[in-house]
Parts: structure tokens; C-alpha cells; sequence
């Protein structure tokens, strides 16, 4: 399981873990704010993961070994963290890609 509630902690940093049995959390070193659009991603091979907010990774790290086609996958809600209230924008997956910090970089200025 792998979930991206993109709510902010009490400190307004954000978070994204996942679970292989053990709980794995990357909470990012950026703050954010409020009523402001953010960009974030989650690049992840299947081992670690890089975790980058309007374009500045925040956070490297171990995530679930276990993510295949058929993992849960939340985004922006999951069973128990409050619910997301926001919108999205411009959702892009890409399947069996690692985006490199260039590529991030790239696809936030266009």
C-alpha cells in the first residue's frame, strides 16, 4: 500500500508513506501554505523514492518493496487521515519511469 493523503501535518509539511508490513514515512523538509497551488511528485522505483514539492526534493527514501500493478494506491485520501479538500490538476502517471530531478524540473515549467 502506497498513499499520498496530501494532507499537511500540524507543521504544514506533507507526507507520503507506505506500508509492507511496516510502516515507511517520507515527510518532506519543505513547508507548504495554504490556498496555493503546489506542485508534487512521487518518484519511485520500487525500493526508494524521491519526493519533490514545487520542484525542490524534499525527501529520499526507502518506500514499499512491494509496489507492483495490483498495489493500493491512494491519492489524496485513504482510510483514516482526514480527507484531501483541494482540487487537482493535471495528473500525470507514468508507468515504469523514475523521473530524474531534470525531468521534474522540466514538466513543472511547462
Amino acid at each position: 500500500m502506497v498513499s499520498a493523503p496530501f494532507g499537511w501535518q500540524s507543521d504544514g509539511t506533507m507526507m507520503v508513506w507506505s506500508n509492507d508490513g511496516d510502516y515507511i514515512d517520507l515527510v518532506s523538509t519543505k513547508k507548504i501554505s495554504t490556498n496555493e497551488w503546489h506542485n508534487v511528485v512521487i518518484a519511485a522505483d520500487g525500493e526508494t523514492a524521491d519526493f519533490y514539492i514545487d520542484g525542490v526534493k524534499v525527501q529520499t527514501g526507502k518506500i514499499s518493496d512491494s509496489i507492483t500493478q495490483s498495489t493500493d494506491t491512494y491519492l489524496a485520501v485513504n482510510y483514516w487521515d482526514t480527507p484531501f479538500n483541494g482540487a487537482i490538476d493535471n495528473l500525470l502517471v507514468f508507468n515504469g519511469t523514475h523521473l530524474t530531478a531534470d525531468q521534474i524540473v522540466l514538466l513543472q515549467n511547462n
